[in-house]
């Protein structure tokens, strides 16, 4: 059987192509050879890539190509195939040339008969070639594998997470990894030819390291902790073990150290003793926090019933009745506070308080808060004094929030002010606004300063035990500030007062110039009709009594959704609705959804006892033109039912 041969031929001459393959099959008598046979470079490039030819014979001057050309085009794709230059005339430099170009050899026309014997010639070299480059490969294969192998090795050790060295039998470095420089903070250079000595802190005595080389010239692996020390000078807990490298003959040639960094194990150590300590003062304050809660709630539960019952007696003069009356609100509020204060510190807890972030003139809250507290710091005989800065300002930010951390801020200035005066304002800096509060009050101790946000911490303050509260109002403005991005610290001395402060990093949206302290009433047009849409008969009769006093409005009352609805479609004109949020058949949101697709144009107004900004937006969303929480301030609702009319 034949061998097969498959032999590509570049040549334009058909006279030659004949002759080629004339000589050939006569010569190479013992092949079954195979032609393919092309005359220009794109053809050939082709059949290089889909031919794979076991010999190629190329002629040397082509229209438009060469010999040089195609031999190069060839060796791109094929190594050792044999490839023979076939021209009817080359000289000496051209011929040494296609040699270096790849050419296995070269026939000039005039010898032709030549080409039997160089095509076998060139097969068999090319042979010889394969099986040497096979060997080759196998060779580098194996010296990749046993490279591979060091390398791996290398770099477990290089990469290893711990530190490393590597010193010879009298300790004298010779290798460090990675971790052990960015460990010490010393180079590679700086360690080699140099002993371990220079971590020694000074904190161990010689007998240490002698008792250490002692075990480990025997041979036997040592393990123990030290304190070392760094290039900067830095000292850090390392947990070392040291081995012996032996050869054949069991002498010992080297030693291998492993080094842990266990510096931060020793700080969480000593980090988690101070949580215990931390952690028992916490139950600690928590138990006078719950003694002081139960007092506080007792104490304005014991005046709403106590003053309740007392105005059952029907000889009170008017002026006892007023008098238990304005004990038993001063009571609610208290209480109130307290209820407000524990809901608050759980959702901060809980992680469940949230940021509700909008456009608010902040000096507006100043004067809202100043005239809210007016009455309370006259009844003191102190002064209240508001200290915006010289134009109002507009930013973005949560209003409740804001509202609350100075509501608080000033509740403890009055609280704790004796005589004298209360100041509070604003000063817009650059992207920053500087809140304060400051008071003549009697001022906090140095050493309390440092805690006076943390929680209950009230419980536990032995001169500020005669004051009201639970000892929540600090920590909820700290965290309040806090989410809003911002810093909030105390400057005080004993006996001279305290000054509050904290910043919330804004950007001002816009200056708007006005007169601050002319706030005037609001002033409602004759023959307006509102609807309180509310089920419960209290909040009704409060609101309607609000609207009745300050407005010659028509008061209209649906006590739950369905009625609320049906007035919508029988009344031509409702000028504005409060809508509670929570209603029998139809509650308040889906309320205002109806409202608003058949009359697009009427403001409704959201009383709602749910605080939480997700139940906002979801109001805001229904198209509401305003929220208002429960319970109902007067001030407050007239403001927004006359901002909803304009």
């Amino acid at each position: 059987m034949h061998e097969p041969l498959k032999i590509l031929l570049l040549e334009n001459d058909d006279n030659d192509v004949e002759l080629i393959q004339t000589l050939l099959a006569e010569e190479l008598c013992n092949y079954e050879i195979t032609y393919k046979v092309c005359d220009n470079k794109v053809e050939y490039i082709d059949l290089l890539q889909t031919f794979n030819p076991d010999v190629i014979l190329t002629d040397f001057m082509l229209p438009q190509y060469n010999g040089f050309k195609a031999i190069e085009d060839a060796r791109k794709i094929y190594i050792h195939t044999p490839i023979i230059i076939v021209t009817g005339s080359l000289s000496e430099e051209d011929a040494a040339e296609s040699i270096k170009h790849g050419a296995s050899d070269y026939v000039v026309k005039q010898r032709i008969e030549r080409l039997p014997i160089a095509i076998a010639n060139a097969l068999k070299l090319s042979k010889e070639m394969e099986r040497s480059h096979a060997q080759d490969v196998e060779i580098q294969k194996l010296k990749e594998q046993t490279g591979l192998q060091i390398k791996t090795c290398f770099h477990a050790i290089e990469k290893a997470p711990v530190s490393i060295i590597i010193t010879d039998k009298l300790g004298i470095i010779e290798f460090a990894n990675t971790k052990f420089i960015e460990t010490t903070g010393y180079s590679l250079e700086e360690l080699v030819g140099k002993t371990p000595a220079v971590l020694k802190s000074g904190n161990h005595t010689a007998s240490v390291y002698a008792d250490m080389w002692k075990q480990i010239l025997k041979g036997d692996d040592w393990k123990g902790e030290f304190i070392n020390k760094r290039k900067n000078g830095e000292l850090f807990y390392a947990d070392v073990s040291i081995s012996s490298i032996k050869n054949q003959n069991n002498e010992i040639k080297h030693f291998i150290g492993i080094q842990i960094d266990i510096t931060q194990d020793k700080l969480q150590r000593k980090e988690l003793e101070l949580a215990k300590e931390k952690a028992e003062e916490s139950d600690k304050l928590k138990s006078l926090f719950l003694a002081n809660l139960s007092h506080e709630i007792r104490t304005p539960m014991n005046g709403i019933l106590g003053f309740s019952d007392l105005l059952k007696d029907t000889d009170l003069t008017p002026e006892e009745r007023m008098h238990y009356v304005s004990i038993i609100e001063q009571s609610g509020h208290r209480m109130l506070n307290i209820i407000n204060d524990l809901i608050d510190i759980s959702k901060i807890e809980a992680g469940q308080m949230t940021v509700l972030c909008e456009p608010v003139e902040i000096c507006r809250i100043g004067q809202e808060l100043y005239d809210f507290f007016l009455y309370e710091t006259n009844k003191k005989h102190l002064e209240l004094i508001y200290s915006p800065d010289k134009e109002s300002c507009y930013i973005e930010t949560d209003v409740t929030k804001i509202s609350q951390i100075l509501s608080n801020l000033i509740k403890n200035a009055i609280k704790f002010t004796k005589h004298g005066s209360i100041e509070f304002g604003f000063v817009v800096e650059e992207h920053v606004v500087k809140f304060f509060v400051k008071d003549t009050g009697i001022g906090i101790h140095p050493k309390l300063q440092e805690f006076i946000f943390d929680r209950f911490r009230q419980a536990d303050l032995s001169a500020y035990k005669s004051e009201e509260g639970i000892g929540l109002g600090l920590s909820i403005c700290k965290a309040f500030v806090e989410m809003l991005g911002g810093e909030i610290w105390v400057e005080s001395q004993l006996d001279v007062g305290s000054t509050f402060i904290f910043t919330l990093p804004v950007d001002v949206m816009q200056s708007v110039s006005t007169d601050l302290y002319d706030v005037e009433q609001p002033i409602f047009q004759e023959g307006l009709t509102i609807l309180i849409a509310e089920d419960d008969i209290a909040n009704f009769i409060l609101l309607e009594k609000i609207l009745r006093t300050h407005t010659n409005a028509r008061i209209l009352h649906a006590q739950d959704g369905e009625q609320a609805l049906r007035i919508f479609k029988e009344e031509p004109i409702v000028d504005v609705a409060l809508v509670d949020i929570k209603m029998p058949l139809i509650d308040g949101i889906e309320l205002t959804k109806m409202i608003k697709k058949m009359k697009p144009d009427t403001p409704i107004i959201i009383q709602t006892a749910f605080a939480s900004n997700s139940i906002k937006q979801q109001a805001i969303d229904a198209g509401c033109s305003a929220i208002i929480s429960k319970p109902i301030q007067k001030r407050k609702v007239l403001r927004i039912i006359s901002d909803c009319l304009k």
